[in-house]
């Protein structure tokens, strides 16, 4: 479970102010990057070597990210 506290920040925060990321391991990154735009959230994607991912911010100002986990798992198999 991840909960916000009584006081909310608006401001994104850098690395130095918050170093941990909640990711999200999905089937698909722009799917899911969709359905969040629906709900009003901006996820910029980004095409990797090994993968999709999908970041954004919490409505605290948290990091986090979408994670394509069977094309990260398939790649480094391959690799292998």
């Amino acid at each position: 479970m991840v909960e916000a506290c009584e006081t909310v920040s608006t401001k994104n925060q850098s690395c130095y102010e918050n170093m941990f990321c909640i990711r999200f391991n999905v089937d698909d990154v722009e799917t899911a990057a969709k359905e969040l735009a629906k709900r009003g959230v901006k996820v910029t994607v980004r095409n990797e070597v090994w993968g999709t991912v999908g970041e954004f911010r919490g409505p605290d100002g948290n990091r986090c990210s979408l994670r394509d986990e069977c094309m990260f798992i398939q790649r480094i198999s391959n690799e292998a």
